[in-house]
C-alpha cells in the first residue's frame, strides 16, 4: 500500500504471480484479483496467487532437474547441436521455462516436451543466431500443431513424431542462422 511499483517489480514480482495460476491450470483467481475493488477482497486472492507461484516454482524446478539429467544422459555435458527431451510426468505449463534453462545451461537450442496419453505439448528456445522456427520447418508434417518465431516455438506432437522432431531439430538448426 502506498508504494510505487517499478518496471522491475512488475516484471519479476507481480507478473510471475499473476501468470502462475494459468500456467498450472486455472487463471480465474488472477482475473478475480485484478478485478477486485477492495483490499479486503484482494488480500486472500493475492495469497492464492502466491501459493500458485510457489507451486509453479516447485514444478518448474523438478522438471528442469529431470530435463537436465535426461540431457546429460542422452547428449552428454556438451551437446554439439541442440537437445530434444521429453517426459511423461512433466507439466506442459512450464516446458518453455525449462527449455530456456536448458538453452542457458548447454548453450544450444532446446525443445522440451510434456507427454500425456501419447500426445506431447512442447516448447523450444534457441541461442543467438539460430532460428529455431525455421529449423523445425522440416518436421512440420510430423506435428499436429506448430508455431512461434525465430527465438521460440510451441508444438504438439504424438509419440510417433518425436524422433522426427529430434532428428530435424538436431540436424537442421546449423544451417538456419539468422
Amino acid at each position: 500500500e502506498g508504494t510505487r511499483l517499478s518496471s522491475t517489480d512488475v516484471a519479476f514480482k507481480l507478473a510471475p504471480r499473476v501468470n502462475a495460476p494459468g500456467r498450472l491450470g486455472d487463471p480465474s483467481v488472477a482475473l478475480a484479483l485484478l478485478r477486485s475493488k477492495h483490499i479486503d477482497a484482494a488480500r486472500p486472492l493475492a495469497g492464492e496467487l502466491e501459493s500458485a507461484n510457489d507451486a509453479r516454482r516447485a514444478t518448474e524446478k523438478r522438471i528442469t532437474e529431470e530435463a537436465i539429467a535426461e540431457t546429460l544422459r542422452v547428449y552428454g555435458e556438451a551437446p554439439a547441436h541442440g537437445v530434444v527431451v521429453w517426459g511423461e510426468n512433466w507439466h506442459r505449463g512450464v516446458v518453455g521455462i525449462t527449455a530456456a534453462r536448458l538453452t542457458d545451461r548447454f548453450g544450444v537450442p532446446a525443445i522440451v516436451i510434456a507427454m500425456e496419453d501419447g500426445v506431447g505439448h512442447g516448447s523450444g528456445r534457441t541461442v543467438d543466431g539460430v532460428n529455431v522456427h525455421a529449423a523445425l520447418e522440416g518436421a512440420r508434417d510430423a506435428l499436429a500443431k506448430f508455431g512461434g518465431h525465430r527465438a521460440a516455438i510451441g508444438l504438439t506432437v504424438d509419440t510417433n513424431g518425436l524422433e522426427t522432431v529430434s532428428y530435424t531439430h538436431l540436424r537442421a538448426h546449423e544451417t538456419v542462422l539468422d
